[in-house]
């Protein structure tokens, strides 16, 4: 059996002093970022501590990271989250990590993610390949620099065919594209314009009976929904896994798939609980039969 953890969205600030930037470097749309983290967003250091720790403690064979690291795209926010992954002690090879619109929130934030993540980015372009066992996971970039007020993202017809040729190349029994637009929503629509995948529905053309899993982030509330088939097609988003929840369970939440004979064969939920300052498991249970997503308890 194999274990893969996936986390989203972890958002991290910079330190105290150590933006990286003067500050004229916020007179762009990070002005407008700021405002939403000073009064809306929340996602406290404390809870990516809680998360290393329980990643430690439970190391998976694998781990994904599906994008937004960072809140403005600061060099400060990228030196907190490449210092986080390096405290987790997971070699390279066992961790996948994309960028998410908020690391693309400037024009320089792409080249600071190549730059920070570069031991954990495997080739010297989009889409990158790695193997965990029998799984092959697939990371993609859907972040670009867009305008104030937007947050949609896009693959490309480039990136989407070298994505077609890699899947047709892998031997691996167990697939998984990892991206962070959602190509669907928890109800299997797209999301609305200004912040949605614009290549989703030719993403899901692409890994239609050819792919397993697509593991997503950006709409920071976790869902699954499935495209039913001979070979099920399940989209995960992990929601923000660092984010305050209200209530334990609604939020700062992660998943782990775990996989016996190449197949998906349990999905294990596991959240951050604010008066134990510890991430517990949520839940278990198995794929819905038949690939079907089940209906809402």
């Amino acid at each position: 059996m194999i274990e893969i953890a996936h986390v989203s969205d972890l958002h991290f600030a910079w330190a105290p002093g150590d933006a990286g930037v003067p500050a004229h470097g916020f007179l762009n749309k990070r002005l407008v970022g700021y405002a939403n983290l000073r009064f809306h967003r929340k996602n406290p250091q404390a809870i990516a501590d809680a998360l290393g720790e329980d990643l430690r403690a439970h190391p998976p064979d694998h781990l994904a990271i599906t994008g937004d690291l960072t809140n403005l795209s600061l060099p400060g926010e990228f030196r907190r989250a490449r210092d986080w992954i390096e405290s987790l002690e997971l070699p390279p090879e066992r961790v996948s990590v994309i960028p998410g619109n908020h690391d693309a929130y400037v024009p320089e934030g792409l080249d600071l993610f190549e730059e920070t993540f570069a031991p954990w980015l495997p080739g010297p372009s989009w889409p990158r390949e790695q193997r965990a066992g029998p799984a092959a996971l697939f990371g993609t970039s859907s972040s670009l620099p867009v305008p104030w007020f937007r947050a949609w993202g896009a693959l490309g017809p480039e990136q989407l065919d070298s994505l077609s040729r890699l899947i047709d190349a892998s031997d691996a029994p167990l697939k998984a594209v990892l991206v962070h637009h959602p190509p669907v929503l928890g109800n299997g629509r797209p999301d609305k314009p200004t912040r949605n995948n614009r290549d989703g529905a030719r993403l899901i053309e692409v890994c239609r009976g050819r792919v397993d899993l697509i593991l997503c982030g950006h709409t920071h509330e976790a869902f699954d929904y499935t495209f039913p088939g001979e070979r099920p097609l399940r989209v995960f988003c992990a929601g923000s896994t660092t984010m305050a929840p209200k209530t334990h369970g609604q939020a700062a939440t992660y998943n782990r798939y775990r996989s016996l004979g190449g197949r998906l064969n349990e999905i294990v939920v596991r959240g951050f609980d604010p008066q134990l300052g510890a991430f517990l498991s949520l839940s278990s249970r198995r794929p819905a039969p038949a690939g079907l997503t089940p209906a809402p308890s």
